[in-house]
């Protein structure tokens, strides 16, 4: 269910193990850890981050830094970024290709034309070739 309803890409999941402070045996934990990351989470294994919390304010800390990055404001100006380059591509293209739809244009027109005469031509050699024929036979 948790496919349908997030995807497939992770990169943005932590799974957050608790208890940590409560521990008597630290290699029981360490051992649970890996049991859920093989076992219970290991579809998200490919991006999603595991951490732990302590019950302490500097793994709290750590968590809110993963959600709240201290960089965001870098990260949403390289994203505008990134967008404004986006729409400079795509007005790029969008010039190219109506220049590739006149050029094309202007080539059928043009083949058009040469057709147009090659017709015009050929109609006139048929209809001076009829005439002299008639004016031999006569």
């Amino acid at each position: 269910m948790f496919k349908d309803i997030c995807g497939r890409t992770y990169e943005n999941f932590v799974v957050l193990t608790t208890f940590w402070d409560r521990l008597v045996n630290g290699e029981e934990g360490f051992k649970r850890g890996a049991q859920l990351k093989t076992e219970a989470f290991k579809d998200l294994k490919g991006g999603a981050q595991f951490m732990r919390h302590d019950n302490s304010a500097e793994t709290a800390r750590q968590v809110f830094e993963q959600f709240f990055p201290t960089d965001l404001n870098r990260r949403l100006a390289r994203l505008k970024e990134n967008m404004a380059n986006i729409g400079k591509v795509i007005e790029d293209m969008q010039a190219r290709h109506e220049e590739v739809m006149r050029f094309l244009n202007e080539g059928m027109n043009d083949l058009q034309q040469q057709l147009e005469r090659r017709v015009d031509d050929a109609q006139e050699r048929q209809t001076q070739g009829a005439s002299r024929r008639s004016v031999c036979e006569e």
